[in-house]
This record gives C-alpha cells, sequence and structure tokens, in this order.
C-alpha cells in the first residue's frame, strides 16, 4: 500500500532515521494483526457497513493527523498504532457484505475481484 510503500522515505525527509522509520513500519504490523484479528471478531457480532464506516473514518483521521504530527516519536508511534489498527481491519466485512450480497458461493469469488480491483 501507499503507506508500507513510502513510509520509510518520508520519514526520512523529515530527518528520521531509516530504523526508527522502519521500527514504526513493524509497529504497523504488530497492530495489523491485532486490528484485523478484532475486526473479524467485531464482524461477527455487528453490522459490517457500520463497521466500514467507523474503519475508513479512522484510516482518514490518522493519514491527516500523519502531517501535523510534529514528527516527534511519541506523535509517530500514535500514527503507527492508529493505522496499524485499521491497516486491513477492512478485509472481514468487506467479506461477509460479498457474502451476503452474492451468496457462499459466490461471494468469496467477487471478494477476489474486489481485492485484485483495489
Amino acid at each position: 500500500g501507499l503507506v508500507g510503500t513510502h513510509l520509510i522515505a518520508f520519514c526520512g525527509d523529515m530527518g528520521i532515521g531509516e530504523v526508527q522509520a522502519a521500527g514504526l513500519l513493524s509497529m504497523m504490523g504488530i497492530f495489523d494483526l491485532i486490528g484485523t484479528t478484532l475486526s473479524g471478531w467485531l464482524t461477527d457480532r455487528f453490522d459490517p457497513r457500520k463497521l466500514l464506516g467507523v474503519y475508513y473514518a479512522v484510516r482518514g483521521v490518522s493519514l491527516i493527523y500523519l502531517p501535523y504530527s510534529g514528527f516527534s516519536a511519541v506523535s509517530l508511534i500514535i500514527f503507527a498504532v492508529l493505522y496499524g489498527l485499521d491497516w486491513i481491519a477492512t478485509v472481514p466485512p468487506t467479506l461477509r457484505l460479498a457474502n451476503e450480497a452474492f451468496g457462499d458461493r459466490s461471494g468469496p469469488i467477487v471478494f477476489g475481484w474486489i481485492v485484485a480491483g483495489h
């Protein structure tokens, strides 16, 4: 994705070392595991449309926050946690919506096309 591809170079432009930036990317990956697992659990219990609304709002807020964060260690950790929790969290509700709309047989195929088009 865009953030994973450009975060280290962007941090370098902001005067942050490559190792520290790579650490932020690793932290995002760890929180991605937590966020995606939690998203699957939430998708089993709540309306996936509302979850997607919340997830995309959090993603937007975190991306708007980044350029205004001041690029201190604490502010970048806040970004890494927020963006990491939300990174792939959209997959479970999107898959559920595809299954609801197209059935258990065709839903996964439609989801595959959604991912390919993404």
